[in-house]
């Protein structure tokens, strides 16, 4: 009976540890995340639920380069839904297809006039 209780209290602390290295973890990249957005003149802010994963919602109020949507690839591991909005930008054809095969993983759309269409149709769409 008390080499089955050493165990399940060393299964509890290797649970507590992998748990706390998963939250740094999870936090380190919403900060590097964060401040990227930041940078380039973007809004977050998001719904956690760790361990699970989050509802995030970015709004950039420009078009980015190819060097910042590269530096925005980390968006994609990003646990939970990525909704990125561009408002009142002129998008061309060229940046719509640059974005949504740079950030693969997250839900694009396009404000206009304060109405959201999903950035790859032209459809009014709820993030």
């Amino acid at each position: 009976m008390r080499r089955l209780t050493q165990i399940l209290g060393l299964i509890v602390v290797f649970m507590v540890v992998a748990l706390a290295i998963d939250y740094a973890r999870v936090r380190a990249k919403e900060d590097r995340v964060f401040h990227a957005i930041a940078q380039y003149g973007g809004r977050c802010g998001s719904i956690p639920f760790w361990p699970i994963g989050a509802e995030y919602r970015i709004t950039f109020f420009r078009t980015l380069t190819s060097d910042e949507l590269d530096r925005l690839d980390e968006l994609n591991s990003l646990r939970g839904t990525v909704n990125v909005a561009f408002a009142d930008c002129d998008l061309s054809p060229d940046q719509v297809r640059e974005a949504t095969a740079r950030l693969d993983n997250c839900k694009l759309f396009r404000v206009i006039d304060g109405e959201m269409f999903a950035l790859s149709g032209g459809t009014p769409a709820t993030p």
